[in-house]
């Protein structure tokens, strides 16, 4: 149980504490005892008198150095340094009694002690002045680590581009309609759900809408929190041969005349700051593409609008290698290895009394993954073997 001492059970006449360097406070038979008192000398400095009051101490109490005791020493005018001292020799037994006891008693004191400043020491050599100028500086030196840091500077400069983005952010939707970066970030029912807006720039635009071909790849990264055009890989080009190895990216595929579909890839090699801002960038791209077929008549007049264009289906990576081939990206999204949609599929997609009409892409796809999912019967469960055997 932990022992709590008032005050007026410390042994001792603490006098005037403004004309004390150090006091040294020891637990006897369960009482706080004052075991020694050096006075200040203003005239030498801190440095100087802090050894000597030790220097005092070692010489006015036997075993100072290997038995345990609190020391309170005025570094300030009105400033104390707590100091547990606890060397590795001291029975168990006893080290958790100063252990349980240093708070109450810094509780119990803080009515005449401010104590800016508290340490633990196992030897010595850590409390003298040197000891304590050394945990000065460790209390400077940041604890973080180094992807705790990139974490801090991506932060910190995504609140700078939050706030310095336009008003108006290009090719980001929200329900419908472009949203600023309030709105984005706040996911206000009026602008959608909120997203960590990033601006792309109008060549990335211009290679998804119109210069990519069907069977082609756009590459797109993240540079200065912009979404940038990194590579536009041709239909009988190797995409892999074209990836960064080290950076994150969103590969746009051309499936189809109106289908796209995109992968995320982010290689383990990647650093762990362009990891997270990949991460958030994700859904800008994600927003845009999904914008292409829903883009309103008032904006098809500053944005080019590829009739019936729709993201068929995104996908995730880690690792170059594991990046579906356009053969198997059409297959995922329920067409034909070329490209065409499944036989049959645009018949079931006809609702009733719409004959000859031609059925969506969109259309085409779901009703080919639903013909895809077979049909099991239940088993019929076993019967109860019947009385006599029979």
């Amino acid at each position: 149980m932990a022992h709590r001492p008032p005050l007026n059970d410390i042994k001792g006449d603490l006098g005037d504490p403004q004309s004390v360097r150090l006091y040294r406070i020891v637990i006897e038979n369960d009482d706080l005892v004052l075991s020694h008192t050096s006075r200040a000398n203003n005239v030498t400095g801190l440095a100087a008198d802090y050894t000597a009051a030790l220097g005092s101490v070692t010489s006015a109490v036997p075993n100072a150095t290997i038995d345990p005791a609190y020391y309170l020493i005025r570094t300030a005018a009105s400033e104390w340094l707590f100091i547990t001292y606890v060397p590795d020799g001291v029975h168990p037994k006893l080290k958790m009694r100063y252990a349980y006891s240093e708070n109450a008693l810094k509780k119990d004191m803080l009515a005449r002690f401010n104590f800016s400043d508290s340490m633990f020491a196992n030897t010595w050599d850590e409390l003298t002045y040197s000891g304590y100028q050394a945990h000065l500086a460790a209390q400077k030196v940041s604890a973080l680590s180094v992807e705790e840091k990139e974490r801090a500077a991506l932060d910190t400069a995504s609140a700078a581009m939050v706030t310095s983005a336009p008003v108006g952010l290009p090719g980001i939707m929200t329900g419908g309609r472009t949203g600023s970066v309030g709105s984005l970030l706040s996911g206000s029912p009026k602008s959608g759900s909120g997203l960590l807006a990033f601006p792309m720039d109008d060549a990335v635009k211009a290679e998804i809408q119109d210069k990519v071909h069907v069977g082609g790849h756009v590459v797109l990264t993240v540079a200065k929190e912009t979404i940038t055009h990194c590579v536009t890989v041709a239909p009988t080009d190797k995409l892999a041969d074209k990836l960064p190895t080290d950076l994150p990216t969103f590969i746009v595929s051309r499936l189809n005349e109106s289908l796209l579909a995109m992968t995320f890839c982010c290689p383990e090699s990647t650093r762990v700051k362009d990891r997270m801002i990949a991460s958030s960038a994700r859904a800008s791209v994600l927003a845009y593409l999904e914008s292409l077929a829903t883009l309103s008549d008032a904006n098809a007049e500053t944005e080019v609008r590829p009739a019936g264009k729709q993201l068929a289906k995104r996908f995730e990576v880690s690792d170059i290698e594991d990046i579906l081939s356009l053969e198997e990206m059409r297959v995922e999204c329920g067409l034909n290895s070329d490209g065409s949609p499944v036989a049959g599929a645009g018949a079931r997609s006809e609702s009733p009394g719409a004959a000859g009409s031609s059925p969506s892409p969109t259309a085409s796809v779901a009703s080919s993954n639903q013909s895809a999912v077979p049909a099991f019967k239940r088993p019929r469960p076993p019967g109860r073997p019947r009385a006599g055997g029979a």
